[in-house]
Formats: C-alpha cells, sequence, structure tokens
C-alpha cells in the first residue's frame, strides 16, 4: 500500500544527499562520477516507487504524461491558488516538483 510519508521523507532525503544531481542526459537514478542524477520528473517518479505506489510504468514518466499515473495512484487535483500541503506534487505542463511545506494560495516552498 502506497505511503506518502516515505515518500516524503525519500524526497527530503534525496535532495539534502550531497551525492545527487539534476540532468536530463542522466535522468533514470544513474550515476555518473559518484553523482546519481534525476530530472524533475524521475525525482517524483523515485520516489513515488520509494513510498510503495505500484501502478507506475517500468521506465521514469516524464512531466507530459505523469499525470494518469498520478491520478490512477490515488491523487487529485488541487485548484493552484488553494491550499498546498507537504508532500503535495507541484505540475505544471513544462515541470513538475514536490512540496516542502504547505502553503496558501497557490504558495509553498518545493523542493
Amino acid at each position: 500500500m502506497p505511503n506518502l510519508n516515505k515518500f516524503y521523507t525519500w524526497c527530503i532525503q534525496t535532495c539534502n544527499a550531497p551525492d545527487v544531481g539534476y540532468s536530463l542526459s542522466y535522468r533514470a537514478q544513474q550515476t555518473v562520477g559518484g553523482i546519481t542524477y534525476y530530472d524533475c520528473s524521475s525525482f517524483v517518479y523515485y520516489g513515488l516507487r520509494e513510498g510503495g505506489w505500484t501502478n507506475l510504468p517500468s521506465y521514469p514518466f516524464t512531466t507530459y504524461d505523469m499525470i494518469p499515473y498520478l491520478t490512477a495512484g490515488g491523487w487529485s487535483e488541487v485548484p493552484a491558488n488553494g491550499t498546498i500541503l507537504a508532500g503535495d506534487i507541484g505540475w505544471n505542463i513544462e515541470h513538475t516538483e514536490v512540496a516542502y511545506s504547505r502553503g496558501e494560495n497557490g504558495l509553498a516552498v518545493f523542493m
């Protein structure tokens, strides 16, 4: 069963790790030169896997095709100007992030 706390904890630990980087070329959790890389959507993908979501594709989804997997996994859309909770996934057509802290009126700290 999916666990939001495991997802959120993995995201925080991964963001704080000294050997993690951002790369579109090495987005599939590849380690190059001692650095493990993600892009924005693969970061969410691997976090969800760590949290126990099982409805995911075998290769990391992209920002463009992740929404059906999120909704099938129990996530729902909230208004862009609504309340954001820690662990929420922020998404637009070009980028995705995970909320680090709660925010009102669509404003929060993201990682």
